[in-house]
Order: structure tokens, then C-alpha cells, then sequence
């Protein structure tokens, strides 16, 4: 496994990135009439940014095994999730008089309702680690698969229960993929023909 290097402008961007989610779950508990921050414009290109972010970090994990890489998505996604869940759960629904069953809490837990984007992300990373092993570190086939993913969250209308966000983690599979191709040779890649394919991409 490459030993762990920070880099500054990524550090930064996931600040703004969480800056701007506190910002708007803030207006919606307080305001919740008028937004400064537009959902569709801002908020939904933050959890773009974020996978992308996130698919940088992948190739730590590229020549270990797809067993070692599942297990520290467990322990750094999964279980942090769980704890979160388990200690905020009970006390939100408190303050919300949302005083429902024992039951349908603990199956909000179970199913990953609680934080629908650390759930998509702990999902979206583990199909993208058997990707990654399965195809070999090949990355046309591994952004084939990604973006056949995203096609059939787009196409078929599967999961209406949506355990572990698997919807959305369909749906930003291809982010993670951009933000891996770009980490394995951020020198080499021709930053203009990136572009114009992102741009493809999000006017799909």
C-alpha cells in the first residue's frame, strides 16, 4: 500500500465541500423558505465533487486485495456510519417529535436511511474495489462498467426500497472513476479532453 501524502488544494476543496452541506442543512432546520444556496445548483455538485475527491485516493488501495481494501472501507466508512447512527438516532427523533416504532428505527439503521451519502459512498467504493480487482486495474473497463452502472440507475427503475442508497451509489460511480483516472496520472492527462468529457457527461 503508497504511503499517505496530503495535498493541500484537495484538503481545501473538501472544507468548501463541507462548508457548503453545514451551510444548507442549516438554512433548511432554520429557514427552510428561502435557500441562499439552491440545492440543484450548489449542493448536488458538492456530492459530485466529494466522489471525485474520494476516487483520488483509490490507488492507495490498487495493489492490495480486494479483501484489504473492503476492510478499511468498513472500518473507515461502515463503522463510523454505525456509531453516528446509533448515538444520534434515537436523541434526532426526540428533538423532532418523530417518536415512531423501535422497530422502523432500527431498520432506518440498518438500511443506511440515516446518512444517505456516507452509505451511497461506503457502497459506491466497494463495487468500485471489485471493479477495480476484477478488471485488473484495466481503466477503459473499469469506466465501462462504471458508467453501465450509471446507465442503469438511469434506465431501469430498480431498488424502490434503496437499501444502502444503492441508487445513488449507481449514480455517482462515474465521479469516482474521474477522480481515479485523473489521481493515477494527473500529469499525462490531457486536462482539456477531461473536460469537454465531464461536461458530455453532466449535459447527459
Amino acid at each position: 500500500m503508497k504511503s499517505f501524502t496530503r495535498i493541500g488544494w484537495v484538503d481545501m476543496a473538501r472544507g468548501l465541500c463541507m462548508t457548503t452541506i453545514i451551510w444548507y442543512h442549516t438554512e433548511s432546520y432554520y429557514i427552510d423558505t428561502h435557500h441562499v444556496l439552491p440545492y440543484q445548483y450548489v449542493v448536488v455538485n458538492v456530492l459530485c465533487a466529494f466522489f471525485f475527491l474520494s476516487g483520488m485516493f483509490v490507488n492507495k488501495y490498487a495493489n492490495s486485495s480486494l479483501y484489504t481494501h473492503i476492510k478499511h472501507i468498513v472500518k473507515t466508512l461502515v463503522v463510523p456510519y454505525f456509531v453516528y447512527a446509533l448515538l444520534t438516532t434515537l436523541p434526532k427523533a426526540f428533538i423532532h417529535g418523530n417518536l415512531i416504532s423501535l422497530n422502523h428505527l432500527i431498520y432506518q439503521v440498518v438500511a443506511g436511511k440515516m446518512s444517505w451519502f456516507i452509505t451511497a459512498l461506503a457502497l459506491a467504493q466497494v463495487v468500485f474495489s471489485v471493479f477495480l480487482h476484477v478488471f485488473k486495474q484495466r481503466k477503459i473497463l473499469i469506466g465501462l462498467a462504471c458508467f453501465s452502472s450509471f446507465l442503469l440507475y438511469t434506465l431501469i427503475p430498480f431498488q424502490p426500497y434503496n437499501w444502502w442508497n444503492i441508487n445513488q451509489a449507481f449514480m455517482l460511480l462515474p465521479f469516482l472513476y474521474m477522480g481515479y483516472v485523473y489521481k493515477s496520472k494527473p500529469i499525462a492527462l490531457n486536462l482539456k479532453k477531461f473536460g469537454s468529457f465531464i461536461s458530455c457527461f453532466l449535459l447527459f
